[in-house]
């Protein structure tokens, strides 16, 4: 009981850590996809779908960091109030009364497991393909409402408006593209973009084709419907490439020896094969390390507030070089194991100094040497 209260007690702010940098980052993600609404015309549905796919790689790289502040707050609260002191009386080491809050991290350190190994790679790839459809959209391609646009020399097309569904209102085309002939203009009152035998079209209705002939005469030909091929001069996207963090771990360990790019780039897929398991040791890390800058020292009446400072840089520094290990990955792929011994280095550190001075023992020596009696002279 009394194990799970300690836990506890780290849990709610651990919740509210993980929380509150969740929004934040979501909040820099939106920042940089608002070109979805503003350059691509898609719906607000489609703009909160693509960010919030972004939610698990977020969660992951912010987890350890939750879990440091979580830590050390609980830590804290728990030994100004006293409640260490009670449970070191009642024989508790420094270490059982830190347990329940380790167990936190291991909990924490699994969750991040399972999202770098499944979660994140499936929502990426998801995200992947909506992007794909996205940035295939002829209509946010082609057309910027009210502007005239050139996708191709010789070619201006105009709209009005676009439509949510994609729909076009007042188009005007100029196709100059044939220097030996004269331009030919299409006006229509609607068109949409099709696909005709697989090939991009926009169909357009109600309008008119104009021209001028050999003999300089103005040709205007009315028509209900027709369908201008944009395959002559558009690029189609080509299928949907997947990042280094869309893939599975299968696939960054063991590159597919096929694929060019796999083999060429095959150290950045082992850099991040590796980042993938050994970031969620962070866990256990950084929470070794809040509690030995908190419990890691004798009682203090005015605070812990240098300790936590200094656990705080300690921290951030052992992440920053984390990061800064990876990236040299990419180049020396002999350095992956330094992503494993970093965490658990800190980790053995940070617990020898949470029971490596442990008031227990120092009363028990301290007893010993009062039982020694001084030899006689």
């Amino acid at each position: 009981m009394l194990q799970f209260y300690i836990m506890r007690q780290a849990f709610w702010p651990f919740a509210a850590s993980v929380s509150a940098l969740a929004i934040l980052a979501l909040l820099t993600q939106s920042i940089a996809t608002l070109d979805l609404i503003i350059d691509q015309r898609q719906s607000v549905f489609t703009y909160l779908q693509i960010t919030l796919l972004a939610l698990p790689q977020l969660i992951a790289l912010i987890l350890p960091i939750a879990l440091f502040i979580a830590v050390a707050y609980a830590a804290n609260r728990f030994q100004s109030d006293s409640e260490a002191a009670v449970c070191s009386s009642a024989g508790m080491s420094r270490w059982q009364i830190a347990e329940p809050i380790f167990k936190l991290a291991i909990l924490a350190l699994i969750a991040n497991l399972a999202i770098n190994l499944w979660v994140q790679p499936a929502a990426y790839r998801e995200m992947r393909l909506r992007l794909f459809e996205v940035r295939g959209d002829l209509a946010a391609r082609l057309v910027q409402p009210g502007q005239f646009s050139s996708p191709a020399e010789g070619l201006t097309i105009y709209a009005r408006d676009i439509t949510a569904g994609g729909r076009l209102t007042d188009i005007l085309i100029e196709d100059a593209r044939d220097e030996e002939t004269e331009p030919i203009v299409y006006m229509a009152q609607a068109g949409v973009f099709v696909d005709v035998n697989g090939e991009p079209a926009l169909r357009m209705a109600n309008g008119s084709i104009q021209s001028v002939d050999q003999y300089n005469a103005l040709s205007h030909l009315q028509f209900d419907s027709y369908t201008f091929v944009l395959s002559t001069f558009l690029d189609r996207p080509s299928d949907v490439f997947y990042k280094l963090s869309d893939r599975y771990l299968h696939e960054l360990l063991v590159p597919d020896p096929n694929n060019l790019w796999d083999w060429r780039f095959r150290n950045n897929l082992l850099a991040e094969g590796h980042y993938r398991l050994s970031a969620p040791l962070y866990n256990a890390a950084l929470a070794l390390v809040a509690l030995a800058g908190v419990f890691g020292g004798s009682f203090s009446r005015i605070g812990y507030t240098r300790r936590i400072i200094a656990a705080s840089v300690a921290a951030l520094g052992v992440r920053l070089v984390g990061f800064a290990i990876q990236s040299a990955c990419n180049d020396y792929p002999e350095l992956n194991a330094l992503q494993y011994a970093l965490p658990i280095v800190t980790g053995f550190i940070a617990y020898r100094v949470l029971v490596g001075r442990s008031p227990r023992r120092k009363l028990r020596r301290r007893r010993r040497f009062e039982l020694v009696e001084p030899a006689p002279a």
